[in-house]
């Protein structure tokens, strides 16, 4: 499990994002959720580009579909309110309209699962195995 270093008066030292997406790209789940959501709730320098594309990556990499369903929430509640801000710069609202095209698929597969295969094959109801290809595409 991956731990923030601490200073006893609240400073906390995160992780590198780089380090954060390789426990993710290496199927580190554990230690991917953990420095993720760790970041996602005390790291105030993360900015919102990196909160929603590591929203999404949290939500792909949870296995309950309410967890997964909230993560995405959020995320959209996110985007919505950075894409109205006028004050992006032009790079700004580039990237953030390529997560808000991710967003929007992954969002398709949330909102309307397919239906499960009548032969009863798969996971059928689970969420995150429908968005897994899409989540992994990130921006390099």
């Amino acid at each position: 499990m991956v731990d923030p270093v601490g200073d006893g008066d609240g400073n906390r030292e995160f992780p590198p994002l780089s380090v954060v997406y390789k426990y993710y790209e290496d199927d580190k789940l554990e230690d991917f959720i953990s420095a993720a959501t760790d970041m996602l709730e005390h790291d105030p320098s993360l900015d919102r580009y990196y909160t929603i594309q590591l929203l999404l990556l949290v939500a792909n990499s949870v296995e309950d579909d309410a967890d997964t369903l909230c993560y995405i929430v959020d995320a959209e509640r996110l985007y919505k309110t950075a894409r109205a801000s006028s004050s992006l710069r032009p790079h700004e609202v580039e990237n953030l309209d390529k997560l808000g095209k991710l967003l929007d698929r992954v969002g398709t597969l949330v909102y309307n699962p397919p239906r499960p295969k009548r032969d009863g094959g798969g996971r059928g109801s689970s969420y995150s195995m429908r968005f897994l290809v899409l989540a992994r595409r990130r921006s390099r």
